[in-house]
């Protein structure tokens, strides 16, 4: 009886723990997919919302998407892979701040300062402030948007000495940008005063 009763038990214990694993795999997979559902309605937000912000990138409008792909993270709160999702938002922005400065920097290259100026304005600072990199990409188109302005003046200032006192036509539509970005620069509209 004791041998058959240890037989017994060994076979018990065998097929408990056969059926042990398959038991914890359904339950974690129905704990999944119960997450899943109470998070559907989240998830649908979520991607919506990053579809817009995609949408407002493709047409060069960064402030926007940035504001969209940040709301996208931080109002997904859902518990289906919220790791996940906000990961997904975390590209997004990355790729707009790089798009955005990159543009920037082209557009002063070419001498469009004043969309420059627009384009670095429209980045929300709440999202830029949050991560250094970003930080120091806005900060480093700045800093070129400011040196382009400064060496604006300069340029001017040349020009009216190798003008005979006037600015070239070049130079006055230089003139006319510089005052859309800085209207009150006391010596930009002391040399717009002299072209009257």
């Amino acid at each position: 009886p004791c041998f058959s009763y240890l037989v017994r038990g060994k076979s018990f214990s065998f097929y408990r723990g056969k059926i042990g694993i398959p038991a914890a795999v359904v339950l974690g997979a129905s704990g999944t997919g119960i997450s899943y559902m109470t998070s559907a309605n989240a998830i649908e937000q979520f991607e919506h919302t990053i579809s817009l912000g995609e949408q407002q990138a493709t047409v060069g409008e960064y402030g926007k998407a940035l504001q969209l792909f940040s709301d996208a993270k931080s109002n997904y709160t859902a518990s289906f892979r919220t790791g996940h999702y906000q990961d997904i938002a975390d590209e997004h922005i990355s790729s707009s701040v790089n798009d955005a400065t990159q543009l920037s920097v082209k557009m002063i290259e070419e001498g469009k300062l004043m969309d420059a100026s627009i384009l670095l304005s429209s980045l929300p600072q709440k999202v830029i402030s949050e991560n250094q990199q970003f930080s120091e990409q806005y900060n480093s188109a700045k800093s070129t948007l400011d040196k382009a302005i400064n060496e604006g003046l300069d340029n001017l200032i040349s020009d009216i000495s190798s003008n005979h006192g006037k600015l070239s036509g070049t130079a006055k539509q230089k003139l006319v940008e510089l005052l859309k970005i800085n209207p009150n620069d006391y010596w930009l509209n002391f040399i717009k005063n002299k072209e009257k």
